[in-house]
């Protein structure tokens, strides 16, 4: 392949070239970022404040419908920038301070300001430029610890500091004044100029550094910051502009240009700045930059850093959301064949490995956290009273392969407290008319049997589910790095032990282990170090069971003898059943 054809991720040089902690790249940020933590953008405060202003103006009592708001808009304020119209109703700096401060009221830093405030922590970013009023990054610093290590410039305070060349710890640039004090550059004149040393500052900084531009969508009325940015000259530190979904303003696309720019398309400012911080961390490891290493190096970060609970339980969240998203429109445009059905599955079976390396990080580090993580299982699942096939039937095998999965997860870290949270997910059964638990949903998926290339008779249809799913965390690049069989065995077999304890309300009262067939010669290894060590034993007794060492014993007995003869004609194809739990 000759160089003019070869691609590579562009954030890759750019995490590699900021992982000494030289800080030689400054980080320009806009609304995007404050976007997610709920500040409204100009084009919300232009909304809300037009919708104002047409109330007084028509006196109607009822907030204007988007249609009356459009046109209004285009009939008394065509062309007009948000900071006009707020101009229009709060003509002085002080009312419109006040006016944007009620605005913001009430709002914490987002996950994008904690991002940034690690950054800088790390000593990877020294200088922020940012045309936000809002002080939620302040916030975040010193929520970070880092009180009193950065210094705010809104106005012409660098005229009366020390050269920015001298400068130890962070500082931030606020090119239209702060919320807390000063002036607010808000119109077309405000913005059309800054104070001088300002503006000195900022040009000596993005002349001598990289810059990465975050948020920032560079309207035809920021005159100044358009001028400065288009006045950058190339010195040997390339200019990064992180675009929305790779859209880009004119003035934005002419910048880079002149600039010789990298576009880096992200979905969020928040999770650009979280896979950056990832593969610095891979960067200064020397470690291979895939895409399953900087999820790792992200959650990890995550876990390690001082980080809010809301910002863990948002990560959570926004993860599960993106399953659920990804699922329901993969399948919406699915086929409805059975052998069409087994690569769509697969292809959402991968995308569940960043949920999975996230719960692995949950276990080992915030156990308290484990119930949000099983969150995922009812929205994920088809409705109890569906079919179990076809495109339903993805969703059963998902389920089924997530449960096992983090039953596994769980198990490796010894955490036996959530393995069994995990066996109490219920959802509702209308048909029943109650709650049924999730070892009781009908997750055997009939498309499975159609899978390409394989006979549908290769195998006990009991047991192919178990099977495909070993093959499938047998492939290359699976997220979990530790002995998943083994683990996967384990669990479902600890899934039986507690069924045999707690038996089930459905029309079968045990958990139907597909594991013993997969077993090979005896039990495995959890199961012989709880016959051998009675600390293991009872603490497994009491966290999973609710019980003791000598319950659990029974209990794994009797599970044992319901493998030999209630399931016994289901294993006839595999002597390793027999085998299974032979120590109890």
């Amino acid at each position: 392949m000759c160089p003019a054809e070869f691609r590579i991720n562009p954030i890759i040089p750019l995490a590699y070239n900021m992982a000494d902690g030289s800080a030689r790249y400054a980080l320009f940020i806009g609304a995007g970022v404050s976007k997610d933590a709920g500040i409204p953008s100009g084009t919300d405060i232009l909304l809300k404040t037009l919708a104002l202003i047409y109330q007084m103006e028509t006196g109607a009592k009822a907030a204007p419908s988007g249609a009356e708001l459009r046109k209004y808009y285009e009939k008394h304020f065509a062309n007009s920038s948000y900071s006009d119209i707020v101009s229009a109703l709060m003509p002085s700096n002080e009312e419109q301070r006040d006016y944007l401060k009620n605005l913001f009221a009430d709002n914490a830093p987002g996950s994008a300001h904690r991002a940034i405030a690690r950054l800088v922590k790390k000593r990877i970013v020294r200088f922020i430029i940012t045309t936000n009023f809002d002080s939620l990054l302040e916030r975040a610093l010193d929520d970070a610890g880092l009180n009193g290590f950065y210094t705010v410039f809104s106005e012409d305070e660098p005229r009366f500091s020390k050269p920015w060349t001298q400068e130890t710890g962070c500082r931030i640039y606020k090119t239209h004044g702060t919320i807390e004090k000063g002036k607010i550059r808000n119109t077309r004149k405000d913005l059309a100029a800054l104070p001088r040393s300002l503006a000195r500052d900022i040009a000596d900084i993005i002349e001598r550094h990289g810059l990465i531009v975050l948020g920032y969508a560079a309207n035809e009325y920021d005159r100044a910051i358009a001028a400065l940015l288009q006045k950058r000259r190339f010195t040997g530190y390339s200019l990064y502009w992180a675009a929305y979904k790779g859209e880009l303003t004119k003035k934005a696309q002419e910048i880079i240009r002149r600039q010789d720019g990298i576009v880096l398309e992200t979905d969020s400012a928040s999770e650009f700045l979280d896979e950056l911080a990832a593969r610095i961390e891979i960067a200064r490891a020397h470690s291979e930059q895939s895409r399953s290493a900087v999820y790792q190096a992200r959650f990890k970060n995550l876990f390690l850093s001082p980080a809010p609970d809301i910002e863990i339980l948002y990560t959570i969240d926004a993860e599960r959301d993106k399953i659920i998203r990804r699922v329901n429109s993969r399948l919406d445009s699915a086929p409805a064949s059975y052998p069409e059905l087994w690569p769509v599955f697969t292809e959402l079976f991968g995308f569940c490995s960043n949920y999975l390396m996230l719960t692995e990080q949950i276990a080992r580090y915030r156990p308290a956290d484990f119930k949000h993580i099983l969150r995922i299982f009812e929205p994920l699942s088809r409705s109890a009273n569906d079919p179990g096939f076809g495109k339903t039937g993805v969703r059963q095998y998902l389920c089924f392969c997530l449960m096992e999965i983090i039953g596994a997860i769980a198990i490796e870290h010894g955490k036996f407290a959530l393995l069994a949270e995990l066996l109490r997910v219920k959802r509702l059964n209308f048909t029943r008319d109650g709650l049924e638990n999730i070892m009781e949903w009908d997750l055997q998926p009939e498309f499975i049997h159609s899978r390409p290339g394989r006979d549908p008779d290769e195998a006990k249809p009991i047991t192919v589910i178990f099977q495909y799913l070993l093959e499938l965390v047998s492939a290359p690049g699976f997220a979990l790095e530790f002995d998943i069989k083994t683990r996967l065995l384990e669990a479902d077999l600890m899934f039986l032990a507690h069924s045999v304890k707690f038996p089930l309300k459905a029309s079968a009262a045990f958990w139907f282990a597909r594991s013993p067939v997969y077993c090979g010669n005896g039990s495995p290894e959890l199961f012989k170090r709880i016959k051998f060590d009675p600390e293991l034993a009872e603490t497994v007794g009491r966290d999973f069971l609710g019980s003791d060492a000598a319950d659990l014993l029974r209990t794994l007995s009797r599970a044992k003898t319901i493998i030999q003869t209630d399931f016994a004609n289901w294993y006839q194809r595999s002597r390793s059943a027999e085998q299974t739990l032979s120590e109890f």
